[in-house]
């Protein structure tokens, strides 16, 4: 959306946009810092997860390129299944 708005304005216009405050600054470095800070806790989970041999084999023969979203499908599928299984157990108590 950014940027079709600065590609369909003028250089006049880009150019009178207001100049960036301290405070601007400091809300995109918090930006900044909170998302390297998500992006290493999950790299360290996807390592804990290798290491602990808790990705499937197709999955783990990936690592360490195994793609983010591969291991959030595989996360996910993990919670259902436990899910799944913990009903069937409770259904035949």
């Amino acid at each position: 959306m950014l940027e079709a708005i600065a590609a369909n304005a003028s250089r006049e216009k880009l150019m009178a946009f207001p100049v960036l405050q301290p405070e601007d600054h400091q809300i995109i470095g918090f930006f900044i810092q909170q998302f390297n800070y998500m992006d290493l806790n999950f790299r360290r989970a996807i390592e804990t997860f290798h290491y602990d041999r808790l990705f499937p084999d197709k999955a783990a023969k990936k690592y360490p390129k195994i793609h983010s979203s591969e291991v959030v499908r595989i996360v996910q599928d993990s919670i259902e299944a436990t899910v799944a299984s913990r009903a069937r157990s409770n259904a035949v108590k």
